[in-house]
C-alpha cells in the first residue's frame, strides 16, 4: 500500500511495495524485470544523504519507470519518468530514498508530497 499526501488529503493506492535493502538488491533493481510483470513499486533506502552518490541508471531495464526521489521526511523532492537505457539520472536535490514506480503514478504524485507505505 502506497499513502501519498497527509491528514484528510491523504490518497492512498493498493500497489504492492517491495523493498531494495542489500547491496546486491539495490544493483539489481529492475534490470532484467518484464515489464507485464512490474505491478508494484520497489523502494530504495539509501544510507547517504546525496544527490550524486543517489543517482540512478536504466541499463538492461526494458520499460519507461516513474522514479520518485524522497528526503529523510519521505516528502518528494524529485520525481521524473526515465525512458528504458537512459545512462544516468542525478536527481534535482540531496534525497534519502527512492522508488521505482510503474510510470503512470508521474500523474498521482506530486513535488512536496508527503509518502509512506507499509
Amino acid at each position: 500500500m502506497l499513502i501519498v499526501g497527509c491528514g484528510e488529503s491523504k490518497k492512498k493506492y493498493s500497489i504492492e511495495i517491495r523493498h531494495a535493502r542489500s547491496l546486491k538488491e539495490q544493483t539489481r533493481g529492475l534490470m532484467f524485470e518484464k515489464p507485464k510483470n512490474f505491478n508494484y513499486g520497489l523502494v530504495f533506502y539509501f544510507g547517504q544523504n546525496s544527490r550524486f552518490l543517489n543517482s540512478i541508471h536504466m541499463f538492461f531495464v526494458h520499460f519507461p519507470i516513474c522514479a520518485v526521489f524522497l528526503n529523510n521526511e519521505k516528502i518528494v523532492v524529485d520525481k521524473k519518468v526515465l525512458k528504458p537505457y537512459c545512462p544516468l539520472y542525478i536527481p534535482k536535490k540531496n534525497c534519502n530514498y527512492l522508488i521505482e514506480l510503474p510510470k503512470d503514478y508521474d500523474k498521482r504524485i506530486k513535488l512536496n508530497d508527503q509518502l509512506d507505505w507499509n
